[in-house]
């Protein structure tokens, strides 16, 4: 379990659908899953219930900056951008088992860095380019686990210690293009060409954990 989103559909529905669950405490039996939960409806074919989370916060934060230089000679765009979002889900019941005793957890934290830089010949009517280039880089830490109600702190602790997974991008690219006069009023042609290299990289550490 890494870097994935949340979607999951149980493959043995009618499975699903009549489970019967016990309480871990009193070995109470409650049950069928589609009486005690989805008020008796089925899942069909192409659908199941999806158990959104029952408490997401999130902290999103955004910044950009932008200059232009007019210069005796065309003009300099300058860009630059941030981004971080930080997103912790809690109440998931990945296992569709619907325990009281545990629920499993999301944590993500997204940084985007961004710029770019471009020179811009003056209007013509002849001959007109544009020239640039631009960085990327997006690092996404993630953690998944499911917490267990311990009865001796009446608290949800940590299921297992699990490692944070990572994924690193990052990309460069060069780019121009080209605007000329074909000979005849009103009608241009434009030719342009850019450049990308890219790296990836995901840091991903086994473990086990038991999502509730």
């Amino acid at each position: 379990p890494g870097l994935y989103e949340n979607e999951f559909g149980p493959l043995n529905r009618p499975g699903f659908d009549d489970n019967i669950l016990v309480d871990p405490f009193t070995g109470t039996v409650f049950g069928p899953y589609i009486d005690l939960v989805h008020e008796g409806r089925r899942i069909g074919k192409w659908e199941f219930f999806s158990d959104v989370p029952k408490l997401t916060e999130e902290q999103d934060v955004i910044a950009g900056l932008s200059v232009n230089q007019q210069l005796d000679y065309g003009e300099l765009d300058l860009a630059f951008s941030y981004s971080n979002l930080i997103a912790d889900s809690s109440g998931l019941d990945t296992d569709f088992s619907a325990l009281p005793t545990q629920f499993g957890f999301a944590n993500d934290d997204d940084t985007i860095w961004f710029a770019e830089a471009r020179f811009t010949s003056p209007d013509s009517d002849l001959f007109e380019y544009l020239i640039g280039v631009s960085y990327y880089q997006e690092e996404r830490l993630a953690t998944r686990n499911t917490t267990v109600f311990d009865a001796a702190t009446q608290q949800y602790l940590p299921f297992s210690d699990v490692p944070e997974q990572r994924q690193a991008d990052e990309n460069i690219a060069i780019f121009g293009s080209t605007s000329f006069g074909l000979g005849v009023e009103g009608l241009r042609g434009t030719v342009g060409l850019r450049y990308d290299e890219g790296e990836r990289e995901t840091e991903q550490d086994a473990f086990s954990a038991v999502f509730g």
